[in-house]
């Protein structure tokens, strides 16, 4: 038996799609996945979430849509931001629904990118529709992995102990590959700030301290980075989700009163 990541999976032309880096590296720290549709029926999820011992939150090409923080779409320099394909209703509704579940149930999570937009939103919190200076990663002659800014980690929160090694002075540099973001204006009050980004503006890591688990991160933390910061957050992940399987199994062999 392994100890399983429920990892969302975003829908195109109604076929679940996601880059095959997702998987590589859960499955590198013997993980097992459980696949979760966007859009998939509230049973099926639930049956799902039961079955998981860490979820997983991935990035991803759309937006959440303004409306569900209460805002329009707004037109961003001369485009109207907001085509069908830059925002996926499936997606938002499922993760909102992961992201309460996931907290009610204690099970070990993190959300990246789009997934921590999700989580902010799902708990009340707004986006910044566009954040500039940070959106480098769209740009076709910029790599992923491309470290563009660094960011400034709290002394003592979960970051910093899963990235003490890695950080030098409370910082790290991340690669930046979003549109949207959050400002700590907009942030979700069960947020802990991990981070923030040097330009003092955007908010790059949350927590929820009362959660046994509960990371999100702006950065993508499944590429490599020369610190090696993002692999000790998986690994922070790997650790929560096995002690979660742990803890599920010594309950589910004790004998009945």
């Amino acid at each position: 038996m392994l100890a399983k990541i429920g990892l969302l999976y975003p829908l195109e032309n109604g076929k679940p799609v996601l880059s095959p880096r997702w998987e590589v590296a859960l499955r590198k720290r013997g993980l097992g996945i459980v696949h979760i549709d966007a859009g998939e029926e509230a049973e099926s999820v639930n049956q799902k979430l039961a079955m998981i011992d860490g979820l997983l939150l991935p990035g991803g090409d759309s937006n959440v849509h303004p409306e569900h923080y209460g805002q329009k779409i707004q037109d961003i320099n001369g485009d109207v931001f907001g085509l069908g394909q830059f925002f996926n209703d499936k997606r938002d509704y499922t993760s909102f629904h992961l992201v309460r579940e996931a907290i009610r149930l204690k099970i070990p999570t993190l959300a990246i990118c789009r997934g921590m937009q999700e989580a902010n939103v799902a708990l009340g919190g707004v986006l910044e529709q566009r954040v500039h200076g940070h959106d480098q990663g769209y740009c076709p002659k910029t790599p992923y992995e491309t470290e563009v800014h660094g960011i400034n980690v709290k002394e003592g929160g979960l970051l910093s102990r899963l990235i003490t090694s890695a950080a030098k002075d409370g910082k790290v540099r991340v690669n930046s590959i979003h549109m949207q973001g959050i400002l700590r204006s907009g942030l979700a009050k069960e947020f802990d700030v991990e981070a923030m980004a040097c330009d003092g503006k955007v908010v790059e890591a949350v927590s929820i301290s009362s959660h046994p688990f509960f990371l999100a991160t702006q950065f993508h933390v499944e590429l490599k980075s020369s610190s090696g910061a993002n692999e000790r957050i998986l690994d922070g992940l790997t650790a929560a989700s096995i002690q979660h399987y742990l803890v599920k199994t010594s309950r589910m062999a004790l004998p009945s009163p």
